[in-house]
């Protein structure tokens, strides 16, 4: 099984803010301009992350990390799901939380369901939340976790 999930990264808006500082010592407008402008796309920028799974285990890669988690390892996967109010948009917050003899991943995918498709048909709401990967994915260890 694979899929795609987007998800936060602390690392943009760190690197944002270093880079605005940094530009407020420049010299040039232009430079102090253009890393506000790269800050701003930084805070805003979503990164795609992806999955695979295969019977035995599932590999998971964001933008510099490979977590590769053994189903045999898991003693605990849950999922989470819950409604986000921003000023710039709307939207689900899947979490999946994978829990190891060793360590706890939490891996997030944002949801951005059509409203007024829901609004006319409320169980369109559950069809969508289905369709989701992160949500097959834990449906999709679980059973596996069964036969080990």
């Amino acid at each position: 099984m694979n899929g795609k999930f987007t998800y936060r990264s602390n690392i943009l808006p760190v690197t944002a803010v270093l880079l605005v500082i940094y530009g407020a010592y420049a010299d040039s407008p232009v430079i102090l301009f253009s890393f506000i402008y790269v800050a701003v796309l930084g805070f805003l920028w979503r990164p795609h992350g992806k999955f695979e799974a295969d019977e035995k285990q599932v590999v998971f890669r964001t933008v510099g990390r490979k977590n590769i988690i053994n189903y045999s390892n898991i003693e605990n996967i849950s999922i989470e799901k819950n409604w986000t109010r921003t000023r710039l948009e709307d939207y689900y917050e899947i979490e999946l939380t994978i829990k190891t003899k060793n360590k706890t991943y939490t891996f997030t995918d944002n949801l951005k369901p059509d409203m007024d498709e829901i609004a006319d048909n409320p169980d369109r709401l559950l069809e969508v939340m289905k369709d989701n990967d992160m949500i097959k994915l834990c449906y999709y260890i679980e059973n596996f976790r069964k036969k080990c």
